[in-house]
């Protein structure tokens, strides 16, 4: 069975022989957000690249969905935010073990780019959406409009 310390501290996930009441514990909390990386172990970001990438890419759909949270056209695509854990779009730093092992995978990225790549398209398209975005000060351009999800 993979440990979360191992996991937490060293990005280790070798198994390891437990006993039996650890193995039905952890199995037990597989699935839920109880580890949260920035107070354990803020380094691990660092250190681990795809780790950071999930994290980056968690910011980008926070943005997004408080952003189709006010568009009552983008209701079918809040729907598919659900399709990934609540956590995922809501809590940025705070993981499953199920979640740091598809991390681990590559399996975790994958999903997350498909949320984003859905919800940048939504934005080209819906006109309450783009006017919710900025011109940026500096060059002034019309065309380039900035979100808080860039």
């Amino acid at each position: 069975m993979v440990i979360p310390s191992r996991i937490l501290r060293k990005w280790d996930f070798s198994k390891y022989y437990v006993s039996n009441f650890s193995r039905d514990l952890l199995s037990k909390i597989w699935s839920d957000p109880l580890f949260s990386v920035q107070d354990l172990n803020a380094a691990l970001y660092r250190k681990v690249k795809a780790l950071n990438q999930v994290r980056l890419l968690r910011i980008q759909l926070l943005h997004l969905k408080n952003m189709f949270k006010t568009c009552r056209l983008a209701k079918e695509l809040l729907d598919s935010f659900d399709t990934v854990p609540g956590h995922l779009t809501e809590d940025l730093h705070l993981y499953s073990l199920n979640d740091l092992n598809a991390t681990k995978k590559g399996e975790l990225v994958p999903r997350l780019m498909e949320l984003i790549k859905a919800g940048t398209l939504h934005i080209e398209r819906c006109m309450l959406c783009q006017a919710k975005g900025f011109i940026c000060e500096f060059c002034q351009k019309e065309e380039d409009i900035i979100f808080p999800s860039n």
